[in-house]
């Protein structure tokens, strides 16, 4: 397979579970390692790039899981959490001023300073998966990855994360890699989809192009098996 990801535009990467999406992933992020092929980023092959040659490209690129509560450590406050990032690249200049920033990404993302007391189990999951775009957001990324991220939300809370993404977008100018098997949240949310199967491309384009011609019968099941469309 082969796709660009252009500034500012949000792709999806949809298919059924198992079939590589996360995998693809992760291995953009440098967490899975490449036999075969590249990663361009800034016309750099970055997944021939060493672990330490990747760190400074790591803050680029952000991955934001499924499983928001796996995601954070349960014995740190969400502003450790939140703030061990920017300590890890050692962005912002110092402490305090890394200390203000948690509480600006904080009420971003639509909570307040008095939640950087708190554990991961004291928010719900909505309120996790926010705490947990907050600490990509602090590395003042250009691309997010975003992994089923609201796949494990009630629906009514998925809209509200998904709202946020996009007004996060506008304000940071972020690119996403949105991933989902949900082909009416991709329909919603991308500029451009690539559906996979097997580790393989099916079909990229326009998901009004996709959604109207479906170019191969694993496409055409995906999109007659959405709920109500």
């Amino acid at each position: 397979m082969s796709f660009d990801l252009f500034p500012g535009e949000t792709f999806g990467l949809a298919g059924e579970s198992g079939c590589g999406k996360t995998t693809l992933g992760r291995a953009i992020a440098h967490l899975t390692p490449i036999h075969a092929g590249a990663v361009q980023y800034k016309e750099a092959n970055i997944s021939a790039l060493t672990e330490a040659a990747f760190r400074p490209v790591r803050k680029d690129i952000p991955l934001v899981f499924q499983d928001p509560y796996s995601s954070l450590n349960p014995r740190m406050t969400i502003g450790e959490a939140i703030l061990e990032p920017m300590q890890i690249h050692r962005l912002h200049g110092n402490e305090r001023t890394r200390k203000e920033k948690v509480v600006d990404l904080l009420e971003t993302v639509g909570l307040t300073a008095e939640h950087t007391r708190r554990y991961p189990h004291e928010f719900s999951g909505g309120q996790r998966q926010r705490i947990c775009i907050a600490r990509a957001l602090a590395l003042e990324p250009k691309l997010v990855i975003c992994d089923e991220i609201v796949s494990a939300l009630d629906v009514s809370v998925q809209a509200t994360v998904l709202n946020l993404l996009m007004e996060l977008q506008e304000k940071f100018g972020l690119s996403y890699l949105f991933i989902s098997h949900d082909l009416s949240v991709i329909k919603q949310m991308c500029d451009r989809l690539m559906v996979m199967n097997r580790g393989r491309m099916e079909q990229i384009g326009y998901p009004e192009d996709v959604f109207a011609r479906p170019e191969t019968e694993y496409v055409r099941n995906l999109i007659d098996a959405i709920p109500g469309k």
